[in-house]
């Protein structure tokens, strides 16, 4: 009796999390829908634009094209936006192509390890940080119109 009581309330524990789950897909599906009712872009401009800008960047760099793994990348995107937002996560992305630690160089800053290390690109949060960041983004953004040309 005590074995039956155990395996069922192993299967509801395993039937809850799914339903957890699905709640969360549901969730972001009423995001997303909300979104383009009110004419904004739908995730996956959203997942595009993410994937220039860093593509962009990183050229700026390393001078080829980044070459993502979309079946671990997308989903990391995705979370990342609903977590931070689209223009946070391009801040943090920058920071990131731009930190000059021998760990990252190494890796050639490669994808995976952004998203692995995503806290340690967030802003301190300083106006003159803020500032410093806003001019490294213009001069980031001035690079990738020189080489457009």
């Amino acid at each position: 009796m005590a074995d039956e009581a155990r395996a069922t309330l192993a299967k509801l524990a395993k039937l809850h999390e799914k339903w957890f789950e699905l709640a969360e897909q549901m969730a972001a599906i009423n995001d997303e829908v909300k979104n383009l009712l009110a004419g904004g872009p739908g995730i996956g401009e959203l997942l595009k634009r993410l994937q220039r800008h860093y593509s962009e960047c990183w050229q700026v760099r390393y001078r080829g094209e980044y070459v993502f793994e979309f079946k671990k990348d997308v989903p990391n995107l995705k979370r990342l936006i609903s977590k931070l937002g689209v223009e946070e996560v391009e801040r943090r992305m920058l920071r990131y192509l731009q930190n000059e630690d021998p760990y990252f160089m190494k890796a050639r800053h490669g994808f995976g390890l952004f998203v692995a290390t995503i806290n340690q690109h967030a802003a301190a949060g300083s106006a003159a940080l803020e500032q410093d960041l806003q001019d490294e983004v213009d001069q980031t953004e001035s690079l990738l119109r020189q080489r457009q040309r």
